[in-house]
């Protein structure tokens, strides 16, 4: 009699079987392995018992995660040929071999039909129970002990819990002051203008991410001590001479100017346009009051100085276009300087900011150790007067109870 579906139910039957091998090698890959997973995940849960570190319990959780998903997507992906399968179901049906024998012909061929016929007579076996999973239940108690371990000792509290914390706070107070030097950084850039205020502001943005990258406190501070220090070896004592100079021609012309403008060099600039309406004595006066002008600058910014005197003398001789010229001269110098200036109290600016910083930084790491030292001191003293205390108690009974015997 001829069965046509004979093939059918042998592939289905093939299919059944390589299911349940997969789900074998699972189960006994699993049972060999989930001891050293739980014993990993235990060891490093206990790292962070040990050093003040946030990621040994983050790290043993993806360890398990990792190593479950891992045995599961392999099973799925293991490759188990159908003559293996075929082997695994001769043996566990006593089948004498009728499925690899099956697989070897086709339905086609000589006896072929017959064959498949055979084998296809054991398409309805219960593959699970000729299959059975192993089952060791020693390894996978030895494993669950290892895990709760490893989740205690994460749920508990933890030793190195309050240095965590500490460090967390400390790293929030780094954050705070990298932002105020990023901020600072970005002020620099939206007013400040020159290639001095473009390079301080990277030094500034370059400080912050160093002190993002510091480990700790004394770290930040080593940071912040460093750029103060580089800060201040830019400013030499002309830098300070033509800051002093361009200020104080500012203020000066503030106070008693020549003519209009909010700065000493639109003023400069607006007495140059100036010159041709005023009168003999008027320009006799702006020349003496140049002349005035032009010694305050002579130590801190020669270069106006000499443009400030020259259209003096220009002013002082009836020479109006050179002294128009000299004194546009005087107020593109003036301009420069007040930018130098400006530029160099911004760098003075950055590293009393980083010296300050340095300082509440200093301050926070004392007041820690400070507090380190009262809880040991108190543990101490605590611990020496109840010894103390019990000694006492202890030599008074013992000598009242002789004295009594007596």
């Amino acid at each position: 009699m001829t069965d046509s579906r004979a093939p059918q139910r042998l592939a289905a039957l093939l299919g059944r079987g390589r299911s349940r091998l997969r789900l074998i090698w699972l189960a006994a890959t699993s049972t060999e392995f989930a001891p050293w997973v739980g014993a990993a995940a235990l060891l490093v849960v206990l790292i962070g018992w040990i050093r003040p570190w946030a990621w040994p319990d983050v790290a043993a959780i993806v360890l398990l995660a990792v190593a479950v998903v891992g045995v599961v997507v392999a099973a799925m992906v293991l490759r188990v040929s159908e003559p293996a399968v075929a082997r695994a179901l001769d043996r566990a049906l006593d089948t004498d071999d009728a499925l690899v024998t099956a697989l070897q012909f086709a339905p086609t061929e000589p006896f072929g039909e017959a064959i498949h016929r055979r084998a296809a007579g054991y398409a309805d076996a219960d593959v699970d129970e000729a299959l059975p999973l192993p089952w060791k239940p020693k390894p996978w108690m030895i494993a669950l002990v290892l895990v709760a371990a490893a989740v205690a000792l994460i749920i508990v509290r933890n030793p190195q819990d309050e240095i965590r914390e500490q460090n967390a706070a400390d790293r929030e107070v780094i954050e705070e002051v990298a932002e105020q030097f990023e901020e600072r950084a970005d002020e620099l850039d939206g007013v400040v203008v020159g290639p001095e205020a473009e390079a301080l502001a990277d030094d500034l943005r370059e400080l912050a991410e160093q002190l993002r990258n510091a480990d700790d406190l004394d770290a930040a501070i080593e940071e912040l001590e460093g750029a103060q220090d580089e800060l201040l070896r830019t400013i030499d004592a002309d830098a300070l001479a033509q800051r002093a100079a361009a200020q104080g021609l500012q203020r000066t012309l503030q106070n008693n100017p020549v003519s209009e403008g909010a700065t000493a060099a639109d003023q400069l600039a607006s007495a140059a346009d100036a010159l041709d309406s005023l009168s003999e004595e008027q320009q006799a006066a702006l020349a003496e009051r140049l002349e005035q002008l032009a010694e305050t600058q002579t130590a801190g910014d020669p270069a106006t100085a000499e443009a400030l005197a020259q259209a003096a003398q220009e002013l002082a001789e009836g020479n109006v276009g050179a002294a128009a010229q000299a004194l546009n001269a005087a107020s593109t110098s003036a301009a420069e300087a007040a930018s130098a200036a400006s530029a160099n109290q911004q760098v003075t600016n950055a590293a009393a900011a980083a010296g300050q910083a340095a300082q509440e930084l200093e301050a926070r790491a004392e007041q820690q150790a400070a507090g380190e030292g009262q809880g040991e001191g108190e543990g101490q003293g605590q611990g020496q007067g109840e010894g103390e205390g019990q000694g006492q108690g202890e030599g008074e009974g013992q000598g009242q109870g002789e004295g009594e015997g007596q």
